[in-house]
């Protein structure tokens, strides 16, 4: 790999802004180093040569051997993320410095936490080692209409999260129109950050990924919602267990004790109203909240449950047959407590399953 000199293939000023473009939505300070090591672009008060020095040597040596982003750790303790500046051309290649991107020091060391900053600068460094390269292709051949530079910028700054509607300076008609369609995505592109991901997030935050029912997290969502609203009580509480999963796992399989699970489920939802809410609180266990409940309405419930069943076990030929068993009581007011009507149904449930045992 040859040595090149910066400025001969691209301004440090131009390298920087670019650099600025993919880091800043980070919250990251941006610094360029040339070939031999000399600051050349810095967006905040870089700290003395010598605090940094041997670091600094130890990035290039790192960044000429590697040739593609890492992470480290600065002196300071911040997450830095290096990448070689290296242009291709034909069979040459060229080594122009490295960029430092440094997010401040975290007061939280989760290790989760630091694996997803890790991802997301690794990613924008590899989106900008993308831009950066066309942009020496562009600077070397100097043939490059203008107004293709404008696109390429708008795409850049949608590229690197920066989403924003922009219109051409000039008058164009065709640029115009192109640059409409990139408002367009930049439109979507908000739409789908904003409201679609984090509902998805949110959506399967809260669910069982095995029966598409709730999870224990939101159970305690929705005990918060209802205590808020008085006209929905007395709510039944439903606590279904299916019997022998265990036996099922280790004599057929897990993959087949998974459909003995799913069919539960679609036996519960086959037996409940619009309004009422499963959850699926352990392996073989659920929990049901059915508002506006009494004594009559449970157990017309229970009964349904028992009718679906047989029906599912018929239409299966389910070997052994799925049994499950279950046990209510009703929540009478939000002063009453949640927990001791919760082990009311749990204490019919196994009373429940000791009889039938």
């Amino acid at each position: 790999m040859k040595a090149g000199k910066l400025e001969e293939f691209i301004s440090a000023e131009e390298a920087g802004r670019l650099f600025q473009k993919f880091f800043m939505p980070l919250g990251a300070s941006t610094m360029l180093w040339d070939e031999e090591g000399n600051l050349v672009f810095s967006d905040f008060m870089a700290p003395k040569a010598e605090e940094y020095e041997s670091e600094l040597k130890e990035w290039l040596e790192r960044a000429k051997r590697e040739k593609r982003p890492f992470i480290c750790r600065c002196y300071t303790g911040s997450l830095n993320c290096v990448i070689p500046l290296i242009y291709r051309e034909e069979e040459e290649e060229y080594f122009l410095g490295i960029a430092s991107g440094c997010q401040g020091m975290k007061l939280v060391t989760n290790k989760v936490i630091e694996k997803i900053d890790h991802s997301q600068m690794l990613f924008q460094a590899n989106l900008f080692l993308n831009a950066f390269q066309r942009r020496v292709t562009i600077r070397r051949k100097k043939r490059f209409r203008s107004d293709y530079f404008l696109i390429l910028n708008r795409i850049e700054e949608l590229t690197a999260e920066h989403v924003v509607k922009r219109y051409p300076r000039y008058r164009n008609l065709g640029l115009r129109t192109i640059f409409e369609a990139f408002n367009d995505l930049a439109d979507s592109i908000n739409f789908l950050t904003t409201l679609v991901v984090p509902s998805k997030i949110k959506y399967y935050a809260f669910r069982d990924p095995l029966t598409d029912t709730y999870n224990r997290h939101f159970l305690n969502e929705q005990l918060k919602l209802l205590r808020k609203h008085r006209e929905m009580f007395p709510v039944g509480i439903l606590f279904a267990d299916i019997d022998d999963l265990k036996l099922i796992n280790d004599t057929l399989g897990h993959k087949e004790g998974d459909r003995y699970i799913v069919r539960m489920v679609e036996v519960l939802k086959a037996s409940l109203r619009g309004g009422d809410r499963i959850f699926r609180v352990g392996g073989d266990e659920f929990i049901v909240l059915i508002p506006r409940a009494n004594e009559e309405v449970m157990e017309k419930i229970v009964k349904r449950i028992r009718n679906n069943l047989g029906y599912v076990n018929e239409q299966e030929g389910l070997t052994p047959p799925l049994s499950v068993s279950l046990g209510y009581s009703l929540w009478n007011s939000p002063e009453e407590s949640f927990t001791e009507a919760l082990d009311k149904a749990d204490k019919a449930m196994y009373e429940e399953k000791r009889k039938s045992g």
